[in-house]
């Protein structure tokens, strides 16, 4: 038979281990965006075994974004509604495809 002290004790190891799982999921979570802004940045400047500094990714990061923003408001009048809103949700397509997009003038030619 267990006993209330038992019963309590156990009440609350469920509830610390729910709460450590709820933490763990949002670690992994912070630690795969990391790992994906510091291989994008690794790829961009060809340092594969250099970790970028914090602040200096996120300031990397945003102005990538701010690059891909500026992208998606020149397409705009060329029919880029259909990019702003492919992209609005930019991890499901990527920045790097609206990058992409700036290397290409009016005619679909590439930029010198």
């Amino acid at each position: 038979m267990m006993t209330r002290k038992r019963k309590r004790t156990l009440q609350k190891l469920k509830q610390l281990r729910a709460e450590i799982a709820e933490y763990k999921a949002l670690f992994d979570l912070g630690w795969e965006a990391d790992m994906r802004g510091i291989k994008r940045w690794q790829a961009a400047t060809g340092k594969k075994r250099t970790w970028p500094d914090g602040a200096n990714l996120v300031v990397w990061l945003l102005k990538r974004l701010d690059q891909a923003e500026a992208v998606i408001d020149a397409a705009r009048p060329l029919g880029g509604e259909i990019i702003s809103e492919s992209l609005t949700t930019r991890d499901r397509i990527g920045l790097d495809i609206a990058l992409h997009i700036a290397a290409y003038d009016e005619a679909g030619k590439v930029k010198p």
